[in-house]
């Protein structure tokens, strides 16, 4: 027998009505609550190129928001209330549009609208007049914008941003002076943060007195450091350090047996400098 669905209509009442509503309450709350399924409500009413992978509008949930202003400190305000200064993040920003400002140097850049996505991370970045890159626009950060962001993430204990920093700090670039003794110390940051590659070009500049004291014995200390980490290139300096005693004993055997790995591990000149020492 099939049942049919009674097509006689009732009035709710305000007591039903309530009920309702406070049943949905409830649903809504038990869904997001930590360690529920949660079920995602789409709303759709917005420009395509705002939608997420879902297809969905940024209308509820959080992202946060990263300001940079290269190596220029920057007031920004949010919404039209001061927040901080670059390099700035901020979480749990409400997703949709926001308002973001950027003053520097007591000039203030135009406001730009700047969509927030729920579990994401938008980037903002500013030029020394303030003036805000449209998000998702390619735009080549210059070399002082992309040294402040480097510092940024070196700080929070990427040995490989640090690396990457001190690199463009050697050399300069627009906007950005070569400084070795800041080159040198950001060596010493990744090398303390565990990355081989640092600690190899930190050895570099203490063997050479580049940006920081001459010191051969604590260069081949730390090129040992780093020859243990992985870094054949400085498996390659520290063969040379043993084969000219410098800030160690003279050791051709110990020298040898260095060339032999750092030309194993990938290091061209490493062979013919084995292939030397082997006659």
């Amino acid at each position: 027998m099939t049942l049919m669905p009674s097509r006689t209509a009732f009035a709710p009442t305000p007591r039903a009505r309530a009920l309702a509503a406070l049943g949905a309450a409830l649903f809504i709350a038990a869904a997001l609550a930590p360690g529920a399924a949660q079920a995602q409500v789409c709303d759709r009413a917005c420009a395509p190129s705002m939608r997420d992978e879902h297809g969905c509008c940024p209308t509820s949930g959080s992202g946060s928001l990263y300001v940079t202003a290269g190596t220029t400190r920057a007031q920004v305000l949010l919404d039209g209330r001061e927040v901080g200064t670059t390099p700035l993040r901020l979480d749990r920003i409400s997703a949709g549009i926001h308002a973001v400002e950027i003053h520097v140097n007591g000039h203030a850049g135009p406001p730009r609208s700047v969509v927030i996505r729920a579990n994401q991370l938008t980037t903002v970045r500013s030029d020394a007049s303030g003036n805000a890159a449209t998000p998702g626009t390619p735009s080549p950060p210059s070399a002082a914008q992309r040294f402040a962001d480097l510092e940024d993430t070196c700080a929070q204990g990427n040995g490989s941003a640090c690396a990457d920093a001190a690199a463009l700090v050697t050399r300069g670039g627009p906007g950005l002076r070569a400084n070795p003794t800041r080159a040198a110390e950001l060596y010493r940051q990744g090398c303390d943060h565990g990355n081989a590659g640092a600690c190899h070009l930190l050895a570099q500049a203490q063997r050479t007195g580049a940006g920081t004291a001459r010191d051969p014995a604590e260069a081949a200390r730390v090129a040992t450091e780093a020859c243990r980490g992985g870094s054949m290139q400085a498996c390659a300096s520290l063969a040379r350090s043993y084969e000219r005693g410098e800030g160690v004993r003279l050791d051709r055997v110990r020298a040898l047996a260095l060339y032999r790995q750092a030309c194993e591990g990938g290091v061209p000149n490493a062979c013919g400098e084995r292939d030397r020492l082997s006659r």
